[in-house]
């Protein structure tokens, strides 16, 4: 299952600091990433990496610029399984919806080590109003209530700040785990998902960035 525009903003847009700016180049001081909300949900493959510019074949197969922030955030993300949800993980669980007295969650981002701070942020951007649960999966059992043809399901323990919080993953469920990328896996055919802001002169300065992948069996 693929990732929709929705959840991927909702994603993307948390600026945290997690890994070291790559070395992309420097950019001028009207490249700096500005103080605004204009801001782009952009996506496409890969074209050209010179610098600290990208060259971004979109959907409708127009061709656009961007450069890239200092300190872009990137990242990497493929389709996941029930399978990839376990103890001690954090995890952000977003299009929750309830059936009867049961949380069910219509979608799951796992994160890797090193990506606490983010996934606390995760869903905030989210305007849909949408409900977003975050936070360290601290049980996995099957659900033994499963309604029989319907597809295995499992009850998923999410404990944060504010309490613990069970819900429903089902076969049904989209499933992503996302992990840190560096500046080698941005090459040209990558497809790609992010945030563009646009700078004063109106360039668009990519702050987010995740390389997508189709590929189900590629563990971290």
């Amino acid at each position: 299952m693929r990732l929709n525009a929705r959840h991927v903003l909702g994603l993307l847009s948390v600026w945290v600091t997690l890994l070291p700016p790559p070395s992309f180049g420097q950019t001028t001081a009207s490249h700096a990433p500005p103080n605004t909300p204009n801001t782009k949900r952009i996506e496409g493959t890969v074209v050209r990496v010179d610098g600290n510019e990208l060259l971004l074949k979109a959907k409708g197969g127009t061709t656009e610029s961007y450069q890239l922030a200092p300190s872009i955030q990137l990242m990497a993300s493929r389709p996941g399984q029930m399978s990839d949800l376990s103890s001690g993980k954090s995890a952000g669980c977003t299009s929750i919806y309830s059936q009867g007295d049961k949380v069910l969650a219509g979608e799951c981002h796992i994160f890797s080590d090193g990506m606490h701070g983010f996934a606390a942020g995760h869903g905030t951007a989210d305007t849909s109003g949408t409900a977003t649960i975050t936070g360290t999966i601290a049980d996995v059992r099957d659900n033994v209530d499963a309604v029989k043809g319907r597809g295995p399901s499992i009850l998923l323990q999410l404990t944060s700040k504010d309490g613990t919080t069970k819900l429903t993953v089902s076969s049904l469920t989209e499933i992503t785990v996302v992990r840190p990328a560096d500046a080698s896996a941005l090459k040209p055919a990558a497809k790609v998902r992010g945030i563009s802001e646009q700078a004063a002169d109106g360039t668009g300065v990519i702050q987010t960035l995740t390389i997508m992948s189709d590929d189900r069996h590629k563990h971290d």
